[in-house]
């Protein structure tokens, strides 16, 4: 009886070591607008849904200016956030615009500040904000941008289990949209005053997808900007075929003499 209680025991560590990788867990939360010509925009008490010990934030921000800004830094629920990726299109006549990806791991609170900063006045910033659960680290597998007088496109790269995001802003004095993307769902398509179309967009995969082609297609893009990341998700211990046998052959050299005891 002992003897099989421990191999029964031995069997389920297995299963559970050799379990499917975990999917990654996304919501989108919500976009905002504000057209108060600032240098750092403050989106106060924004959702940030479910608080979990491995929650991420992932924002995505746009800007419209008079003159070239960057996104100098960002924070979230009042966490420093790492800007993953951005890209600025001078539009003509010392204007541009501008898209930024950033991320932090913000594991408390369902309420918080969405704050950017930018490197000079910016006359509009938007953002949509996503939360995720289940990524591997803060650190993205793949990053693009596209600027381009026509719709943003990349070909980005996607870990099996992981997780993309893309967000985009186009048209300079007229708006561009509405949007529809393809490669992965469109979550948001606003415009910023008459100026110009921002939105975003996100996907989970299960296989490995190499160099997918993403596009927002707007209705009439001009001056457009892109910019897209992937994330992989937590992964899972090897449960390839050969990794198994060492496991078990591991397991049968070091248990020998508890099997011997148990049988006694």
């Amino acid at each position: 009886m002992m003897k099989r209680i421990a191999t029964i025991a031995v069997v389920a560590w297995l299963l559970v070591a050799g379990q499917a990788r975990a999917a990654v867990t996304s919501d989108f939360l919500q976009g905002g607008v504000d057209t108060a010509d600032l240098t750092t925009y403050t989106f106060s008490a924004a959702n940030l849904g479910t608080a979990d010990a491995a929650r991420y934030i992932v924002v995505c921000f746009h800007q419209r200016a008079a003159g070239t800004p960057t996104l100098s830094s960002a924070s979230i629920g009042g966490v420093s956030a790492t800007i993953v990726a951005q890209a600025t299109l001078d539009t003509g006549g010392g204007a541009s615009n501008t898209t930024a990806i950033v991320i932090a791991a913000v594991p408390t609170g369902t309420t918080g500040d969405i704050v950017a900063t930018w490197s000079a006045g910016a006359v509009r910033c938007a953002y949509q904000a996503y939360r995720l659960v289940g990524i591997s680290s803060a650190t993205a597998s793949d990053t693009d941008t596209s600027v381009a007088a026509g719709d943003p496109t990349v070909n980005l790269d996607i870990p099996a289990g992981g997780w993309t995001v893309g967000g985009a802003i186009s048209g300079t004095g007229s708006v561009a949209g509405p949007v529809t993307w393809t490669g992965i769902t469109e979550d948001d398509d606003t415009n910023l005053e008459t100026s110009c179309t921002v939105t975003s967009a996100n996907g989970d995969f299960a296989t490995t997808q190499t160099g997918l082609a993403l596009t927002a297609d707007y209705t009439s893009p001009s001056f457009s900007v892109g910019v897209f990341a992937s994330w992989d998700d937590e992964g899972a211990p090897p449960a390839s075929t050969g990794g198994f046998f060492l496991l078990l052959g591991s397991l049968r050299r070091n248990l020998a003499p508890f099997f011997a005891f148990v049988g006694q």
